[in-house]
């Protein structure tokens, strides 16, 4: 109906299941890192995990000197991923980082 009588009809367009939509709507995954805890074993782990999930969506890496207050932002060329729960629950089982979907 037209706004005459002021009468309101919803009209769904898509739908969409709730654990699809982190995957499709997700712009990215940014993993936050101290640079002092930056050592070969912290990048096998983080490339592990990001293998794992390997999808299409871009990894962003923010380092962080404190001392210097300098925050450096990343894009990882090489390393996309599918940004679901579990994915998630991996990354922030390592203490020094910090996980956020964008």
């Amino acid at each position: 109906k037209t706004w005459g009588d002021l009468a309101m009809e919803f009209k769904i367009k898509s739908m969409d299941l709730l654990n699809d939509l982190g995957v499709k709507r997700a712009k990215g995954l940014q993993l936050k890192l101290p640079v002092k805890s930056i050592n070969k074993e912290l990048i096998r782990e983080i490339e592990s995990i990001c293998n794992e999930f390997n999808g299409s969506t871009p990894l962003f890496i923010s380092l962080k000197d404190a001392e210097e207050n300098i925050t450096l932002e990343l894009l990882s060329r090489k390393m996309r991923v599918r940004p679901v729960n579990e994915l998630v629950k991996k990354m922030k089982r390592i203490p020094e980082a910090e996980v956020e979907v964008r």
